[in-house]
């Protein structure tokens, strides 16, 4: 029987995604997207960013150390 897989391990991929979401929305690189000559796409575009690099980091494959 294979061991269970550390849980520490699995968790970190979804902070970094934490971590990138929350600078990106709230941080000062909001000024990258949000500028009113971006057009309106930009925030929907920046929103699907960070949903697919929270889907990567759920269903990445988890390999051992």
């Amino acid at each position: 029987m294979a061991p269970p897989p550390d849980k520490s391990r699995a968790a970190e991929p979804a902070l970094w995604a934490f971590t990138v979401s929350l600078v990106l929305l709230a941080g000062p690189a909001r000024v990258l997207w949000a500028a009113p000559e971006r057009g309106w796409a930009a925030p929907f575009l920046v929103w699907l960013g960070i949903i697919a690099l929270g889907a990567w980091a759920v269903h990445r494959p988890s390999t051992p150390p």
